[in-house]
């Protein structure tokens, strides 16, 4: 069972709204970090209790 679960969010290109759960900080940071080299914007990492991180 996880522990926290990491929301990652993000508007992509065409303006769609996008979504991830990732089980680690480290990989939520990664992967938006990856979205924002690739043109995403309005990227957010947050967790279970509403807490959120940079990236």
């Amino acid at each position: 069972m996880v522990d926290n679960q990491y929301l990652v969010t993000w508007t992509g290109m065409d303006q769609s709204y996008n979504e991830d759960e990732k089980n680690s900080l480290e990989e939520a940071r990664q992967h938006a970090q990856c979205l924002s080299e690739h043109g995403a914007h309005c990227i957010t990492i947050s967790d279970n209790d509403g807490n959120e991180y940079d990236f």
